[in-house]
């Protein structure tokens, strides 16, 4: 099974149409990440039981 990671700004309305259409057979959403720890779209993963992690933005400005 593939495990699919998702990178989020925001709400998430595109990783919750994601979690809707994601099946077991194609694979699992394992880890959303956002740049923004207020991003509601980390509540969303965290709802579903999926991992989530934070990488501030200012932490990679010359990468």
């Amino acid at each position: 099974m593939k495990k699919i990671a998702v990178f989020i700004s925001g709400g998430g309305t595109d990783l919750q149409s994601l979690i809707d259409k994601v099946h077991e057979k194609s694979g699992v959403i394992s880890l959303v990440v956002s740049s923004r720890g207020d991003a509601y779209g980390l509540e969303r993963a965290k709802i579903k039981g999926i991992e989530t992690m934070v990488l501030p933005k200012g932490d990679y400005d010359n990468a």
